[in-house]
């Protein structure tokens, strides 16, 4: 009795070691994607869904006069997410952005990123 509650001890604080580990993969692969997306691009915005069940964040590059150039979406709360490109709006000025995404709950990140470029 008392070695199986041990065991899963173990195997249960292996998983959180192992979880904490791909989740610096993952950051580590993101972060150097966003930097590479950078040195291309004139301004870039990053934001950020408002719900934790919603988690989603958003990387849109614009050029000098505000056209999107590119753009990426990241979401879920797993590890094994990656950027996806957001097609179809290349070449956009990030108000026609906000016009596309006002209602679109799901993708609030995409709002949030084009408030940064707004103030900037």
């Amino acid at each position: 009795m008392r070695a199986d509650i041990f065991f899963l001890l173990m195997v249960f604080g292996a998983a959180i070691i192992l979880q904490i580990i791909v989740g610096l993969i993952q950051y580590h692969f993101i972060h150097k994607k966003v930097i590479e997306i950078k040195r291309r691009n004139k301004m870039v915005a990053v934001g950020k869904s408002g719900s934790r069940a919603k988690n989603s964040t958003a990387v849109l590059a614009f050029d000098a006069k505000g056209y999107l150039q590119e753009g990426y979406v990241l979401s879920g709360l797993s590890v094994f997410g990656r950027l996806k490109r957001l097609t179809g709006h290349d070449g956009k000025h990030f108000s026609e952005l906000e016009k596309a995404y006002c209602n679109n709950k799901r993708m609030s990140c995409v709002i949030n990123a084009i408030q940064y470029v707004e103030v900037l």
